[in-house]
């Protein structure tokens, strides 16, 4: 198999083969065809040669043109496929089917065809049954004759027992597991896992409720583990991390987010784990935890290996001191940090946020509610000459100046996030020349005017834009968008009220426009809207969700005048599109060509909130 110590004619026969699978197998026709070869030919079925070189021919691809790569090449380029893929590609030929199971190593099958996964797939060593919520008791002995898996992930198999557990022990060679929602697992059932498979590194318990101290203290017996995520394990205190110092002292990654009981006790016990490259812990407001900056200044100067760092203290912000500059000026020190997220630090001001200035490896950092920061502050993060990209979320004495001031220092700066900043007016072109991602949200004195200078100056590399809940942009600013911005794929204008239907065909020169974001717009009706989508040759994905004007008619509209590439529209919570009208627009979306599953998302009356939706 290709390996990364291969010469590099090796390496340009895998880039050419991928783009050969991404621009002539990925072709809509070839798919097309092939449909229609072997219904011609009395449903000859998968594994049918002939059928399948007579329809890649219709479709003006070569059918010896993945033959003539190396076989190392072409199993490598099979194991890289996503499952949807895989199947697609079990059809094309015999030699296809016996590459792609002799190489494919990722699979998602449906429960009821699980028996055959393991004759189909003998290299398989990654299985995702997430949500698989058939899954029982019964299901996991099939799961144990799979003896090379080597990841396996239960997430949100509901059926999934502490009893059941006991099957996987054949898995000899499993080193990642995730029971992540499995709400039926307790203690007990992380007490069978440890048993059973103690070869495990990594393990995902997110949101096992019932899990406690004890089930914690089970996995650091587990002698290689290196990662865990206990996140939302609410139950958790600082017993807990007190076991994973004294028995996981090789953890690398730790996420204990939103386990509310742990407090300056259970962070002063972490001091022990010093390999921890990444820690999550943004931690909630409990009156049962007391927490001060006093357990983060233990704690920080002793994971010095830290890479990547998460911290929060969510809740009242009377209730939020336990993050101030004493405790920025700790993650200071930490010189080998690439990414921070710091969340709600009320008691911060400019001089510990000037501290992170020494974080010089530092290529992301986000700033959530920070509310005493100013420019003075952010004017010294423009010593971060590696950064890429920067979130300032919720920042309300913020200016263009200090953006700026910080931005015009930062050459590398690719992605950048400006939400809820009301003193941010978008005039400040300097710093979005180079930006390829740009988002300003919810942002009051940003107008029309100043989002067509920051188009004009980020010119043709801006890939991704959005502007969600801008009161002040209107659709005036769409053909100078489309002008400015010849290659964005990304545009959300979610909320953005001032948008009429009408002026959205002036998004037609947007060539390479694939997601288009239009929900919560309320000005958006039927005709209008959906007959200025087809205009969009490039539109993959579509969200018109909550638009209250919306009807059964739009999606007529959408259905005949589709674009060729359309594969998922999202309509949640249009209060007059109902389900005969969103099953009639699903069969109306054109087959994909990776023969990946086509859905139309449809929450409509039983719609969740917009925080529920956006988490999706």
């Amino acid at each position: 198999m290709y390996s990364t110590g291969q010469d590099a004619r090796d390496g340009e026969d895998l880039v050419m083969a991928q783009q050969w699978l991404q621009s002539e197998w990925r072709n809509p026709l070839q798919d097309e065809h092939l449909k229609r070869v072997q219904g011609d030919q009395g449903q000859q079925g998968p594994g049918d040669g002939g059928a399948a070189r007579q329809a890649m021919a219709h479709s003006g691809v070569a059918a010896s043109g993945f033959d003539e790569l190396p076989l190392d090449v072409a199993g490598r380029v099979f194991e890289l496929l996503p499952p949807s893929d895989i199947k697609m590609a079990r059809l094309v030929s015999r030699a296809w089917m016996r590459e792609v199971s002799r190489s494919a190593q990722v699979c998602r099958p449906a429960v009821s065809k699980l028996k055959k996964t393991q004759a189909l797939f003998p290299a398989l060593t990654r299985l995702d049954m997430c949500k698989a919520h058939g899954v029982t008791a019964e299901h996991l002995p099939q799961l144990a004759r799979m003896v090379r898996l080597e990841w396996l992930s239960l997430k949100r198999c509901r059926a999934v027992t502490d009893g059941s557990l006991a099957g996987l022990a054949p898995l000899t060679r499993l080193t990642h597991l995730s029971l992540a929602r499995c709400f039926k697992v307790t203690d007990a059932g992380v007490e069978i896992v440890v048993a059973a498979l103690p070869q495990l590194e990594s393990l995902n318990l997110k949101a096992l409720y019932r899990l406690s101290d004890a089930g914690v203290a089970a996995c650091a017996r587990l002698p290689h583990l290196t990662a865990l995520n206990l996140t939302s394990c609410r139950k958790v205190t600082d017993a807990a991390m007190g076991s994973l110092a004294a028995g996981a002292p090789c953890l690398r990654d730790l996420k204990i987010t939103d386990c509310f009981l742990i407090g300056d006790a259970g962070l002063t016990a972490a001091t022990a784990l010093t390999a921890l490259t990444s820690l999550q812990a943004r931690l909630g407001h409990q009156q049962h935890a007391a927490r001060s900056d006093a357990g983060w200044r233990s704690l920080l100067p002793c994971l010095s290996c830290l890479v990547r760092l998460a911290l929060s203290c969510r809740g009242p912000e009377e209730h939020a001191g336990a993050i101030t500059d004493a405790t920025l000026t700790a993650i200071a020190g930490l010189t080998a940090l690439q990414e921070l997220r710091i969340d709600q630090a009320y008691a911060a001001t400019d001089a510990g946020v000037a501290a992170l200035a020494a974080l010089r490896r530092l290529t992301s950092l986000q700033l959530h509610e920070t509310r005493r920061l100013t420019d003075g502050g952010l004017e010294a993060l423009g010593a971060l000459g590696r950064l890429q990209r920067m979130v300032l979320a919720d920042q309300g004495q913020l200016s263009d100046r200090g953006i700026a001031a910080a931005g015009t220092r930062l050459p590398l700066l690719r992605r950048l996030a400006l939400r809820q900043c009301s003193g941010i007016t978008g005039v400040c072109a300097s710093v979005f020349a180079g930006l390829e991602d740009l988002e300003v949200t919810s942002c009051p004195a940003v107008t029309d005017d100043s989002i067509a200078v920051l188009a004009g100056a980020a010119g043709g590399r801006l890939r991704s834009l959005a502007l969600d809940g801008c009161p002040a942009v209107s659709d005036a600013v769409l053909p100078q968008l489309a002008a400015a911005l010849p290659r964005l794929q990304a545009l959300s204008l979610s909320e953005c009220q001032g948008l009429r239907c009408e002026a959205l065909t002036a998004l037609a020169p947007l060539g390479a426009l694939s997601r288009l974001d239009l929900s919560l717009c309320k000005h958006l009706s039927d005709e209008p809207t959906m007959a200025s989508l087809a205009g969009l040759e490039a539109l993959e994905v579509v969200n018109v969700s909550m638009c209250p004007k919306l009807t059964d008619a739009g999606l007529e509209v959408l259905a005949a005048n589709m674009p060729p590439r359309l594969r998922h529209v999202t309509v949640a919570g249009c209060e007059y599109v109902t389900k005969q009208g969103a099953a009639e627009l699903q069969g109306a979306l054109p087959a994909h060509p990776g023969g990946a599953l086509q859905r139309l998302v449809e929450f409509n009356h039983q719609s969740p909130t917009l925080k529920e939706l956006l988490l999706r």
